[in-house]
């Protein structure tokens, strides 16, 4: 049994010797039996000073002397009495191992004293899992039900704010007094219910130190039972949690102010939003009777050179002004990070060309050179955001013509160097204008930043528009930039990331002719009567027949009364606004509730434009609005066969067309790549054209896009209208001095005529255009 035990057991004579020494006791000290039994005495392997200390003290108990050496580990076991005792065992190796000692007398049956036995159990990982529960600030309590009292380890102790031993205390009148009075009942109460139910149970309390701080502890339980499964005890750990705790309630607190300054932002962001809606719509209400009305006028030819000269420089101040509001609301769209790409596939020429050609204008009465070019591996059609990519390119060009008096201004488009799949493209706009100082370029792109404020002064502008492109750029996977010389022109340059497309296999042509194709009976709902005045003489001109109401009460019994083909309707008015109106128009019977609804307004933030999408409205046209645009949007809206009739569509005329030139193009090209061609002149048709003619910059435009569609018109038949084109590209302004602007205007009507009645007979080619080619084409004859 001793050579299976799992402690040292040693015995010795009544003089020391050893005599006997277990394999345990070989296990636990590194020596062999045979190196100590009938040699030596346990002296050897325990700690000398150690040995010495303790003879003093006893000797002290004792009241006798009791010399270093075998007799300190005899001498109460001599008398009979027990001394167990932790002693250091120093093993053959010189390693240090604490070991609790238990030394008695040995006796014969007689009584005859034979020697003395040692039990000795090897404490070291007992005193490891101390020191680790103490790194772990884990104390060790038992509670025994019967008493009512607990023992506490020391860490448990000091964690109470007692002294650092094995303490035990009476729950009700010592422990109590130690926890925080808050605390107490609910760790009683948890306690209790362990007991009644059993299992375990973890509970949270608080305990004040006398330095006046406060610990707070996390006691985990588990009940135990006694042999008849009655609870007898419960045995637990305690955990000091305040670093944890503390770092909770920093948490919370940080948590309270953060939700606390984000409620402030919110706050503060709606406010700027309100702020920015409000200045908007404001400003855009009385712009949208400054700019319109001034349109009017100029377009009526009834102006002398000097009236029309002042009437062009309050459009121009009212369009500066509009430039100011869109740029800061487009850039709080940029900070909010509200900006989302709308990805499609789009021309890349046509997009240029247009860029170029709205910059011609000002150019051409600058008397600058403007250059295009372009790199022929460009691909034809790419996948983005076109009117994003036109954003940032038309700023760069107006940016670069107004700033240049004298010299050239130069668009150079390739694909960026290095690039794989050609899906980057490097746009630069580079102008002889007066150049900017190194030192100042890299203000540039910051908002509300210009190179001085001469520039204000002198150009105008927000300070916004490069900051805007920045963002732009970055979000279309780019980068931009600036190299200039003082006084020696500058390079604007930017990348884009946008991936190669295939042309669509059906475009739909943009609806922007300068006139509607069809007319219908109108109701225009607003407050302001001179808004009303407004599109009354706009649309009026267009051949519409509008009726007026002044707020949305009186637009609802209005569409309930009389029919009408499409409603335009205002948003803020007295009384009911224009988006309840549009939900009570939708909860009419049908076919009122199907009646288009498009919103015609100074609010034009896009959470407003969604507001009115929610409300039931179709559409959107902002104030001030685009003649063009609004044409096109009234024309997109309103039914195949309109309620109007007073003013019946009438058939095409037909068209002078040269049907052997179009034979000869059919049969050089394909279906599909005539099908191209065929498209792309539809959209060009339909959209060339456009403007007001009464306006310098729109005249440059219009000749430019004369003479961009006389050769293809004439290369596909239509030769009456290449005619046209020509005497348009010739009406240069010295004849337009001479001869007036409804000169101009004249030959712009016929070429606008013949543009109109070409496009729908090529979109009755294009419908044929599979069909097997016949002896005789009649497209152009009806």
């Amino acid at each position: 049994m001793l050579a299976n035990a799992g402690y040292a057991v040693i015995a010795t004579d009544m003089q020391g010797i050893v005599t006997l020494f277990n394999p345990a006791a070989e296990r636990m000290l590194g020596y062999d039996a045979d190196e100590l039994v009938g040699r030596s005495t346990p002296a050897v392997f325990h700690d000398p000073a150690e040995v010495e200390r303790r003879a003093v003290s006893l000797s002290r108990e004792l009241g006798r002397v009791v010399r270093p050496g075998f007799e300190v580990f005899v001498a109460k076991a001599r008398s009979g009495r027990s001394d167990p005792r932790e002693w250091t065992y120093v093993t053959k190796g010189g390693e240090r191992l604490p070991v609790l000692l238990n030394v008695s007398l040995l006796r014969a049956d007689d009584g005859q004293e034979l020697g003395f036995l040692g039990i000795a159990l090897d404490l070291s990982e007992r005193y490891r899992h101390e020191a680790e529960m103490k790194a772990a600030q884990a104390g060790t309590w038992n509670y025994e039900v019967a008493t009512g009292r607990v023992l506490f380890s020391s860490e448990c102790a000091r964690q109470h704010g007692l002294p650092e031993r094995e303490t035990e205390l009476d729950v009700e009148a010592e422990w109590k007094p130690l926890a925080h009075r808050d605390d107490v009942p609910r760790v009683l109460a948890d306690l209790a219910g362990a007991v009644e139910t059993g299992g375990g149970y973890t509970t949270e309390f608080r305990v004040p130190l006398a330095d006046g701080g406060m610990r707070w502890i996390t006691a985990i339980g588990r009940v135990e039972a006694d042999a008849e499964g009655r609870t007898a005890r419960v045995i637990g750990l305690t955990l000091d949690t305040t670093a944890r705790k503390v770092a909770e309630i920093a948490l919370s607190e940080a948590k309270a102010v953060a939700e606390a300054a984000r409620a402030e932002a919110e706050r503060a962001n709606r406010a700027k939003t309100d702020f920015l809606a409000s200045m908007s719509h404001e400003i855009r209400t009385p712009l949208n009777a400054v700019i319109g009305f001034t349109d009017l006028m100029l377009a009526s030819g009834r102006l002398d050179p000097g009236n029309r000269r002042q009437a062009e420089l309050v459009r121009s101040s009212g369009n500066a002004l509009l430039t100011v509001v869109n740029d800061i609301l487009d850039f709080s769209k940029v900070e909010a990070g509200a900006i989302e790409l709308v990805e499609a596939s789009f021309p890349l020429l046509a997009l240029i060309d247009n860029c170029v050609s709205i910059v011609r204008g000002p150019a051409d009465a600058k008397g600058l050179e403007l250059r295009l070019r372009m790199d022929p591996a460009l691909p034809r059609w790419l996948k983005g955001d076109e009117n994003r990519l036109r954003q940032v390119l038309f700023n760069l060009l107006n940016n670069a013509v107004k700033f240049t008096a004298a010299g050239s201004v130069t668009l150079d488009v390739a694909p960026e160097e290095g690039s794989s799949g050609a899906d980057r493209l490097r746009f630069r706009v580079i102008d002889t204008g007066i150049g900017i100082p190194k030192d100042r370029q890299n203000r540039l792109f910051q908002r509300f930043s210009q190179v001085d404020d001469s520039i204000q002064r002198d150009f105008g502008g927000t300070g916004l528009g490069l900051a805007i492109c920045r963002h732009l750029v970055e979000l279309m996977g780019g980068e931009i930039g600036v190299s200039s010389v003082d006084g020696g022109g500058s390079t604007f340059w930017f990348t884009v990331r946008m991936p190669r497309a295939s042309a669509p296999a059906e475009v739909a042509a943009p609806v922007l002719a300068a006139a509607p194709r069809r007319t219908g009976r109108l109701l225009l709902v607003d407050d302001s009567a001179i808004n009303r005045e407004l599109a009354l003489a706009v649309l009026g001109a267009a051949g519409h027949v509008v009726e007026t109401v002044g707020d949305g009460q009186a637009a609802v019994d209005a569409v309930r009364d009389r029919a009408f083909d499409l409603v335009l309707m205002d948003v803020q008015m007295p009384g009911m606004d224009g988006m309840t109106a549009t939900r009570r128009i939708r909860a009419l019977p049908e076919p009122v509730s199907r009646l288009p609804v498009i919103a015609m307004t100074a609010n034009v933030l896009p959470e407003q434009v969604a507001a009115f999408r929610a409300a039931g409205m179709d559409d959107h046209v902002g104030k001030p609005f685009d003649r063009g645009v609004l044409y096109a949007t009234v024309d997109r809206w309103l039914p195949r066969e309109a309620a109007f009739s007073e003013v019946p569509a009438q058939a095409s005329p037909p068209v002078a067309f040269d049907e052997d030139a179009y034979r000869e193009v059919r049969r050089f090209l394909s279906p599909t790549r005539l099908r191209e061609v065929l498209d792309i002149l539809v959209r060009e048709l339909d959209t060339s054209f456009v403007g007001d003619a009464a306006v310098g910059e729109v005249r440059s435009m219009l000749r430019h896009r004369a003479h961009s569609l006389a050769s293809a018109a004439g290369m596909i038949g239509f030769r009456e209208l290449a005619t046209a084109c020509h005497a348009l590209e010739a009406f240069g302004e010295a004849q337009v001095s001479s001869e007036g602007v409804p000169a101009f205007d004249a030959v712009l009507g016929k070429v606008r005529h013949l543009a109109d009645l070409s496009a729908r007979a090529t979109e009755r080619m294009l419908a044929d255009v599979e069909a097997p080619v016949g002896p005789k084409l009649s497209y152009g004859l009806r």
